[in-house]
């Protein structure tokens, strides 16, 4: 007989990445697995179809993550065989079922799909199941990613603090199951900026892992990366090198290639790449993908993200023909996976990121073609904003600029700062970055007193969130010496242009 209740085994989370502005969606989720149960509600026509509905759903569990496709496949059958062979039309057995297609529908990007099996699966949980079992909480834990990942991050809000409610209420203890509630609702508030809420519950699951785990392990690895991450975000690149750091050599001493391993590996390598250092970003993202394509079938999500990356390195050392290689490459895995899809934020986050290479070829009209569909994309997906419809309103405005279309950059650089400034933490690096592309508008209409202004308080506010060591905050520098030059400001040049020529030393000897 097929196990009723989810299994509260050890939460694995793993971080896929996806690169939307920066990031998109690094994918978190716990493994649950099958344990004996009182008898379920509802019955079977023949005891014979319940050991062969048993065997497929063993038979899924037991696959492994390179075969997440073939599992969902067999899940699938067995929610069908479930269906033609119980009396009535729920069961605990289905009610799992239906979470395990919704769960492997998830990792192969299938969101639509799996939201509407793990909604039909909660509906069926509730009923059939006990006040405060395991099992609601783990359904509903999944369901807010289905929604998160289609961009209804408020509605996402309210499943995980939901989800999280009912765990601390099941688990009087330290638990992984716990502790990944925690994690997953962390992400989320990452995904809406609202840094300092993440980090208290990202730190308060790594203290509960230490005190479970008296050495390495997976769970811990992935705690450091979730921090490091995290800290990446918020600008902070020696924190965050630190705690990737430490997550690596973890993992390294594990001995065992993982999916976590190559999420925290290309994390590493996206710090380094932000404090502009591509050189050592360039073998981390190579590595990364490695992994990635040994453990996963040719088109995942996840290779699709390290292609993204690469691309992204790419055009930071100027080969943009490269860039686009790899750019259509991912883009065009991404269609693929996310084929059922009307709107999916990776879709969105690879035209962008293209958009951004053809602006750079001067194929202006190309761009247009690319971020246009992109931003609307986004608008669908995010009708409340967020900080991915900010990445691609900034690369639309960057875009005008260079179209000598003034009046709409400025317009649409203004809409994503004012998104910055009111989703989740004020300070982050995002407004910085659109005061630096404000003062390249006002640079190319002759206001360099103006330019100077924003630069000022772009390099102001890197300063204060810690960030002054990012790529974009030392470019900053050299902008502003421009600009005063420009508005006829000799010594505060010089000033400012020292202040670049120091950090561009540091940034040299860092990257050695």
């Amino acid at each position: 007989m097929i196990a009723a209740t989810f299994h509260t085994a050890k939460t694995i989370l793993l971080l896929s990445c996806g690169i939307m502005v920066f990031c998109s969606a690094p994918l978190l989720f716990s493994l649950s697995v099958l344990r004996t149960h009182a008898p379920s509600n509802g019955s079977y026509r023949n005891p014979a179809d319940s050991l062969a509905v048993d065997s497929l759903l063993k038979q899924a569990q037991r696959y492994p993550q390179a075969r997440r496709d073939s599992a969902l496949v067999i899940a699938k059958i067995a929610v069908q065989k479930i269906r033609e062979s119980i009396v009535g039309d729920s069961h605990r057995d289905l009610a799992f079922a239906l979470r395990e297609v919704g769960r492997l529908g998830l990792n192969q990007g299938k969101v639509e799909e799996a939201e509407q099996a793990l909604r039909q699966s909660l509906a069926m949980t509730v009923a059939l199941y006990p006040p405060g079992d395991t099992a609601v909480a783990d359904v509903t834990d999944y369901l807010a990613r289905a929604v998160r990942l289609q961009g209804r991050l408020n509605e996402a809000e309210s499943l995980y603090r939901k989800a999280l409610l009912l765990k601390r209420g099941i688990y009087t203890a330290d638990d992984p199951e716990l502790a990944g509630g925690m994690n997953n609702f962390a992400l989320l508030l990452k995904a809406m900026g609202r840094y300092r809420e993440a980090d208290t519950l990202y730190r308060e699951a790594l203290a509960m892992k230490w005190r479970m785990y008296k050495g390495d392990h997976e769970d811990l690895a992935t705690g450091l990366l979730n921090i490091g991450s995290l800290q990446l975000e918020q600008g902070n690149f020696q924190s965050a090198s630190n705690y990737l750091d430490s997550a690596v050599a973890m993992l390294n001493r594990l001995g065992v290639e993982r999916p976590l391993l190559a999420a925290t590996v290309a994390m590493r390598g996206m710090a380094w790449e932000r404090g502009g250092c591509t050189n050592r970003a360039f073998p981390l993202a190579q590595e990364a993908l490695r992994i990635r394509r040994k453990l996963f079938p040719a088109t995942h999500p996840a290779t699709a993200a390290s292609l993204m990356q690469l691309a992204s390195i790419h055009i930071a050392e100027g080969d943009l023909a490269m860039a686009q290689r790899l750019a259509d490459t991912a883009l065009a895995m991404r269609r693929t996976l996310y084929a059922a899809e009307h709107d999916h934020p990776e879709i969105a986050g690879g035209l962008v990121l293209s958009a951004k290479i053809a602006r750079q070829q001067n194929r202006f009209a190309d761009a247009d073609t690319l971020i246009t569909p992109a931003v609307a994309m986004l608008r669908r997906l995010y009708p409340e904003g967020s900080f991915t419809t900010v990445g691609a309103l900034d690369e639309l405005g960057r875009l005008r600029t260079a179209q000598q279309r003034y009046d709409e950059a400025e317009k649409v650089l203004g809409e994503a700062l004012a998104f910055a400034r009111t989703l989740g933490d004020p300070d982050n690096p995002a407004v910085a970055l659109l005061l630096v592309h404000f003062a390249e508008l006002y640079q190319a209409t002759s206001r360099p007193t103006l330019a100077a202004d924003h630069l000022q308080r772009a390099i102001a506010l890197y300063q204060q969130i810690g960030a002054e060591r990012f790529s974009d905050a030392i470019g900053a520098h050299q902008m502003l010496a421009a600009a005063l030059r420009s508005a006829g400001q000799q010594s505060e040049a010089d000033s400012a242009e020292t202040e670049f020529q120091k950090f561009q030393q540091q940034r040299q000897l860092r990257c050695q």
